[in-house]
């Protein structure tokens, strides 16, 4: 088989998940909807991004839009 050395452009799309705890003030509404604390907290990442662990973001892992999960 034949071979021959090319160059190409590559474009890698990675997905990664983090999951640590956060406190943050919301809303009345939006805190008992886990759909609407979702958007809400996807829409304002200032309220809980400091609260990432540092070597998480130091690492690139935030991807958006977040999601959360109620616990």
């Amino acid at each position: 088989m034949s071979t021959e050395t090319v160059t190409v452009d590559m474009e890698v799309t990675e997905t990664v998940t983090y999951a640590f705890p956060v406190t943050v003030e919301v809303p009345v509404g939006v805190a008992d909807d886990p759909d609407a604390l979702n958007a809400y907290l996807a829409g304002h990442d200032e309220l809980w991004l400091g609260q990432m662990p540092q070597f998480q973001r130091e690492q690139g892992g935030t991807r958006f839009p977040p999601t959360c999960a109620i616990t």
